[in-house]
């Protein structure tokens, strides 16, 4: 994983409804995957794409599963659409990368760089076009990757940004696509993930992630994943965090 790249594969257990910050994608490790988003709009497939933002739920009769995330400032608005996700062969060609990745364990892996472009010539076989945020815009999604208990108010960033508080909001989102506080709040959820391996109490974790309480942030984690923080934890034991260092 990497600030703005992220991909899962390991147990999925049993999530409730989920609403991720960033373009999800969902491959089974065997079989299909199932993908409901409204009473009325289920799919079943080898893959499954969630936009940002949309509550949904998954689910696969094999409890493995990879999730990756693909966060919508990094790429530009029809980047999905140019990695060709309309094409049949493509697509194939991605569930079969990931399977084959799977299958080479953590310890066949290798990640020379966990830049965007060596990530997704590694998982997509090409780059995915990236985006140029209008830089006031890009200074601040700098400071809220870097800072996983990122507080910082709307005021405040727009006092960063010599702009209005309004004049930020608009800028923000017309950039990158969804509000401020959305974005904001999903980049802290998200920080959980470079800790699961973490041996400290989520009392400690919830406390370095900027959450005043454990119960805010239980309820936060469980809104973003659809699972309790300690039912992450617990599942990822056996999993091998790849970062940058």
């Amino acid at each position: 994983m990497n600030p703005e790249r992220v991909l899962y594969m390991g147990l999925l257990g049993q999530p409730g409804e989920r609403v991720l910050g960033a373009h999800a994608i969902y491959v089974a490790r065997s079989g299909s995957v199932t993908l409901q988003m409204g009473p009325d709009a289920t799919h079943h497939g080898d893959w499954a794409l969630v936009p940002p933002y949309v509550p949904h739920h998954i689910s696969s009769h094999d409890k493995v599963i990879f999730c990756l995330l693909i966060e919508p400032e990094s790429i530009r608005a029809d980047s999905l659409a140019q990695a060709a996700l309309a094409d049949d062969a493509a697509l194939l060609d991605l569930v079969l990368r990931l399977r084959a990745l799977y299958a080479q364990g953590p310890t066949g892996v290798t990640v020379p760089a966990l830049s965007n472009h060596a990530f997704d010539l590694l998982v997509w076989g090409q780059a995915l076009p990236a985006r140029n945020l209008e830089p006031r815009v890009g200074q601040v999604m700098a400071l809220m990757q870097a800072d996983p208990a990122f507080s910082q108010s709307a005021a405040a960033c727009a006092a960063i940004c010599k702009v209005s508080t309004s004049r930020f909001m608009h800028l923000f989102k017309s950039e990158v696509g969804y509000s401020f506080r959305h974005v904001r709040t999903w980049r802290r959820a998200r920080s959980l993930l470079a800790l699961v391996k973490s041996h400290d109490s989520l009392t400690t974790i919830a406390q370095d992630l900027g959450y005043s309480d454990a119960s805010y942030f239980s309820n936060a984690i469980r809104q973003t994943s659809g699972l309790r923080p300690k039912d992450i934890m617990a599942g990822a034991r056996r999993v091998k965090v790849l970062q940058p260092r």
